[in-house]
């Protein structure tokens, strides 16, 4: 909910409530902040089969997160919002882009409370970014392949036409 201020939180529980009653599903795609989560889960406890979060975790390196995602919630913070709403019978799903670090150990960690999918792509307009070089590395073909070819197995990991494009 990066972005969403507390007040705001009702305006947005009432617009899913008013969409899953007119027959959609919704995700919920967020930075999720724990005080946030919280308050969705309870509010949504009614129609929770139409609802999946998918929380944005790039990475479980705490100083990589300081430096691209500033003010953003910690590691710890995202995964406890994952459990929450796993343990809350919500579908939970992740998105890794753009995946920071090694996805691999980041997976180890969250995978048992991911119901659908893990999506991982790459930086968008990388190269236009200060201090890309400083993580330029697992963004190169030497290591996406490897990368792609450990997780490939793995029944919940999707990769983003982003990926797959700096194998070709």
């Amino acid at each position: 909910m990066t972005g969403v201020q507390t007040c705001a939180l009702p305006i947005y529980i009432s617009v899913v409530i008013k969409m899953v009653a007119a027959g959609h599903e919704v995700l919920i795609v967020s930075k999720p902040r724990i005080t946030c989560i919280i308050k969705l889960v309870d509010a949504f406890r009614n129609i929770q089969d139409k609802i999946e979060f998918r929380f944005s975790i790039s990475t479980d390196n705490e100083e990589l997160m300081h430096v691209w995602e500033p003010n953003a919630t910690s590691f710890r913070e995202r995964i406890e919002c994952l459990k929450l709403a796993f343990d809350n019978g919500y579908r939970t799903s992740v998105s890794m882009e753009p995946y920071l670090s090694d996805p691999a150990p980041v997976i180890e960690k969250l995978e048992i409370y991911v119901s659908k999918s893990i999506w991982i792509g790459v930086m968008n307009h990388k190269h236009s970014i200060p201090n890309f070089d400083d993580i330029a590395d697992i963004y190169e073909e030497e290591y996406v392949a490897p990368m792609v070819q450990k997780l490939r197995k793995n029944h919940k990991v999707f990769w983003k036409k982003s990926v797959i494009n700096l194998l070709v």
